[in-house]
C-alpha cells in the first residue's frame, strides 16, 4: 500500500476552532477538551481533581479560557523540560 492510498485524517479537528485571539471568556467541557486534545471524560477528571478551576451552572461546567490555555502551556513546558533532560542524558552517555 502506497502513501497515496491513505486518506488524510485531521487528528485534532477542533483544536483551533476559534482563532486564539477570539476565544470566548468561558468554554464548555467539550470546547476545553478539544483545545487540550483530550476526551471529555478526561477533561472532567481534570476539573474534578482541581487541576483546572471551573464554575458550575445549573446544567454545565464552564471553564475560563485563560485557565485552559495556561494549563496547556504548563503541560507543554513540562514535556519540553523532560525532553531536554532526556537529550542531555543521551548526549552525556554518548548514545545520541
Amino acid at each position: 500500500m502506497s502513501v497515496l492510498e491513505f486518506t488524510p485524517v485531521n487528528i485534532s479537528p477542533a483544536t483551533f476552532f476559534f482563532p486564539a485571539d477570539r476565544l470566548p471568556a468561558e468554554l464548555t467541557v467539550r470546547q476545553a477538551a478539544e483545545i487540550l486534545c483530550i476526551s471529555e471524560p478526561s477533561m472532567v477528571k481534570l476539573l474534578e481533581s482541581g487541576k483546572i478551576v471551573f464554575r458550575q451552572t445549573d446544567e454545565i461546567r464552564l471553564i475560563a479560557s485563560k485557565d485552559v490555555l495556561e494549563y496547556k502551556e504548563q503541560k507543554k513546558n513540562l514535556r519540553l523540560g523532560v525532553l531536554a533532560e532526556l537529550v542531555k542524558e543521551s548526549q552525556e552517555s554518548e548514545s545520541y
